[in-house]
């Protein structure tokens, strides 16, 4: 079940949109204050933020902030009485990915909802369908050992990387190469040495921490 925090000091909106969202299958949790906001973040996960701006103590703008450095991928809407164009554009900057101006129509708010999750659900599809491709990759012995030479040795020749596979025939090392290069995982710079990407360097972390490559 998605998750969605309102952070909003106005009780009865904030209880008439819980009723609403609650309705529609969605699991809630009301802070009235920024800070109180932070603490739902710090302790809970949640799929979405809605977020005030004009909040006592904390502002919106701040949570907002702090927001990111807490959790990055989870997604902001900002609900303001005070939309402008530069609160706009500072939110935008800051990862909100939306602005509903009060008051609304709920309608409208439902569909913005809808609209949001779906686009989450459809970026999450497509984040695993990226992730099979890149584990089959690695399921094959030879991709595996080079990935794993190029993050303990750093960037590696052609002929480097061959004598450590002890492979000598350079059509089968380099359909390997390549295949690491096409899915994103290695490069070749114009030095003609291979080195991992940032893609790359951050699925092998992560494997090695979960254990998967051992």
């Amino acid at each position: 079940m998605n998750r969605i925090l309102v952070v909003d000091d106005d009780l009865e909106f904030s209880q008439a949109i819980l009723e609403i969202l609650t309705k529609a299958g969605y699991e809630t949790r009301l802070a009235v204050t920024g800070h109180d906001g932070l603490e739902f973040l710090r302790r809970e996960r949640f799929d979405l933020v809605l977020l005030d701006l004009v909040l006592p103590g904390v502002d919106g703008m701040d949570v907002l902030r702090e927001l990111r450095r807490i959790n990055s991928q989870v997604r902001v809407i900002l609900v303001t009485a005070f939309a402008t164009v530069e609160n706009t554009v500072e939110g935008m900057k800051l990862g909100a990915v939306d602005v509903l101006a009060k008051p609304f129509r709920m309608a409208e708010f439902t569909t913005l909802i809808h609209r949001t999750m779906e686009e989450m659900r459809l970026q999450q599809k497509s984040s695993m369908e990226n992730l099979d491709l890149l584990l089959g990759s690695l399921a094959n012995t030879t991709r595996r050992t080079v990935v794993e030479r190029l993050f303990g040795q750093g960037p590696q020749s052609l002929s480097e990387l061959m004598k450590f596979l002890d492979i000598s025939d350079h059509t089968k090392v380099g359909f390997h190469l390549k295949n690491l290069q096409e899915n994103g995982l290695i490069e070749r710079g114009a030095d003609r040495i291979f080195r991992l990407t940032n893609r790359g360097r951050t699925l092998w972390t992560n494997l090695c921490g979960i254990g998967r490559p051992l």
